[in-house]
């Protein structure tokens, strides 16, 4: 209901959405956060020990949130190359991502925090701008 208010008159935004969210689909982003998070507590355990430290956790969530972070900027390409098949640009995702940090606050959506798990909307929107 949320993203039907924010695209309005704009449907070609849910449609940017659904895309991108067919993106993390095609490139099998949930089984590869679920690998690499296991690899990466593994390896973590092994050199720190006792994993139920909070110190110990601390490299596997910063690795993960990286990961996290590149994982979007992939489906933010398929869903560029999905628009464009469909006969749309990338505008259509920069006005998106200009409505998201107006209604949250750039606070809550995309701070550039090294704990934020998506990339920055500004990053977001020029790529969408440039068109890749």
């Amino acid at each position: 209901d949320e993203l039907i208010a924010l695209a309005g008159d704009e449907q070609t935004m849910v449609l940017g959405v659904l895309a991108h969210e067919v993106g993390h689909v095609q490139h099998r982003h949930g089984m590869r956060m679920v690998v690499q998070a296991s690899l990466i507590g593994a390896a973590t355990s092994l050199a720190l020990g006792d994993f139920s430290s909070v110190l110990a956790a601390a490299p596997a969530v910063l690795g993960q949130m990286a990961y996290s972070r590149e994982l979007e900027r992939e489906a933010d390409a398929q869903c560029l190359h999905l628009l464009r098949a469909a006969g749309h640009g990338g505008e259509v995702m920069a006005r998106f991502f200009e409505r998201m940090a107006q209604r949250h606050g750039a606070a809550a959506h995309g701070a550039g925090s090294l704990l934020s798990t998506h990339p920055v909307d500004e990053q977001r929107i020029a790529f969408f701008r440039q068109g890749g």
